[in-house]
């Protein structure tokens, strides 16, 4: 793995129009909808000739999952 979705699209009006297109397709099919995921999605863009360019940031996150996550975060340096 060399990275993890963190959370942040952006896309143009144009790709927004795609997306809504494509969720609604792929959420039609009852055994993609029970394995929906991001990297489902990002995956199908690409499949459908789409452009999915990737950012890669370095620095400090951290992965905030439960309340106990949230409350150790307070201590992170």
């Amino acid at each position: 793995i060399h990275g993890e979705w963190m959370g942040f699209l952006k896309v143009s009006a144009r790709g927004l129009e795609v997306l809504r297109e494509l969720v609604a397709r792929l959420l039609a099919d009852p055994a993609t909808r029970a394995n929906a995921d991001m990297g489902a999605l990002l995956r199908a863009l690409v499949a459908d000739g789409h452009e999915v360019r990737v950012l890669y940031t370095k620095g400090n996150w951290i992965d905030v999952d439960s309340m106990k996550d949230a409350l150790d975060a307070g201590n992170f340096r």
